[in-house]
């Protein structure tokens, strides 16, 4: 059975350019302002992230994520081990305990397609928080990303 009338042809000679320019690139993700933990909105409209945004986002939500405590990472390797498991106790001012986070972080980040070396990655302990200071490389340029998280 065929949806076109008897005797029609059909000519599927169809030319389709494809831009290669991939310099306005947009992402899908929502840029997302970790201070008031909101979406950011601007005149009515949801704003998108740039690349160098996205990688940001990205890293907060690793160092925020404990390996497999949620269902949609399971099976991932997506999220922080062993800085979860050192939680509650005092072991944050240990200079071996800051040496496992810093490799595990930086074995976690260098997973992301996006980033193509880690700089550096600086710990500081507050009274009851660790200060992250992660310098990336993405496509070639410097991306500086700061994250607390409370312990």
């Amino acid at each position: 059975m065929n949806i076109f009338p008897k005797g029609m042809s059909i000519s599927s000679n169809i030319d389709i350019e494809v831009s290669r320019d991939n310099s306005n690139i947009k992402y899908k993700d929502l840029l997302f302002d970790t201070v008031t933990k909101k979406v950011v909105v601007k005149d009515g409209k949801t704003e998108i992230t740039n690349k160098k945004q996205q990688v940001q986002q990205w890293i907060f939500l690793l160092i925020h994520t404990e390996m497999d405590k949620y269902k949609v990472y399971q099976d991932t390797e997506f999220g922080i081990r062993f800085l979860y498991e050192m939680r509650g106790h005092e072991f944050y001012s240990s200079g071996f305990t800051m040496a496992q986070i810093k490799d595990e972080l930086e074995e976690k980040l260098l997973l992301n397609d996006n980033i193509q070396k880690v700089e550096s990655i600086e710990i500081t302990k507050t009274f009851n928080s660790l200060e992250f200071d992660i310098v990336v490389i993405v496509e070639d340029e410097t991306v500086e990303s700061e994250v607390s998280i409370n312990v």
